[in-house]
């Protein structure tokens, strides 16, 4: 019997930051191996270098749109009235 592979779902994914640890609340950014980081850790980043893979980051930083529509579409709450949004909604709550 063969066996069925479970497949990830978006919001079982982990969009955290590669260098923060926190999920990204603007711009994603990538290497070219695919590990993400916030536009604002990416630019305090002393070496253009990859903290995870050691990969060269380019001088022209590559934005994951995919990462940020699925970051937005991630469930969340409003830490001031305990509203259930989305994370994307709650940016401009």
């Amino acid at each position: 019997m063969a066996k069925r592979r479970r497949l990830l779902r978006l919001d079982e994914a982990s969009w955290d930051c590669a260098i923060c640890l926190a999920t990204p609340e603007e711009e994603v950014h990538q290497c070219h191996r695919g590990h993400y980081y916030c536009a604002g850790c990416l630019a305090g980043l002393p070496q253009r270098r990859c903290p995870l893979c050691r990969v060269a980051l380019p001088e022209d930083p590559i934005r994951s749109l995919a990462a940020e529509q699925a970051i937005a579409a991630l469930p969340s709450r409003c830490d001031h009235c305990a509203l259930e949004l989305t994370f994307g909604q709650r940016r401009s709550h």
